[in-house]
């Protein structure tokens, strides 16, 4: 393609949104045998939507590291009831992952 043709090109694009402004900007006037355009636009979300990002803004909000948690654990280490036994320990994390509710297979 060549440059000029490139410029060209922008030029239509400028004359049709200008005509697409000034038909939107009329009242009463419709876009290909649709409804009027009143000149605002609207967005719906739907409740899955919603609550998707009602999620992510929890997950995002939530603390990282959980102070009191890697007190207790260090706690545990320090008083020999935790790492005394790896195979009981990897056996826990394993049945609380497999335990949490929502999880899927």
């Amino acid at each position: 393609m060549k440059i000029d043709d490139a410029y060209k090109a922008m030029d239509v694009y400028a004359a049709t949104r200008a005509n697409q402004t000034d038909k939107v900007d009329k009242p009463g006037v419709t876009r290909a045998g649709g409804p009027a355009v009143s000149g605002s636009d609207a967005v719906q979300v739907s409740d899955e939507a919603r609550l998707r990002a009602e999620a992510v803004k929890a997950a995002e909000d939530a603390p990282a590291i959980r102070p009191e948690v890697v007190a207790r654990g260090k706690a545990l280490l320090e008083s020999g009831q935790l790492g005394k036994d790896p195979a009981a320990l990897a056996e826990s994390l394993i049945n609380a992952l497999l335990d949490q509710p929502g999880r899927r297979d």
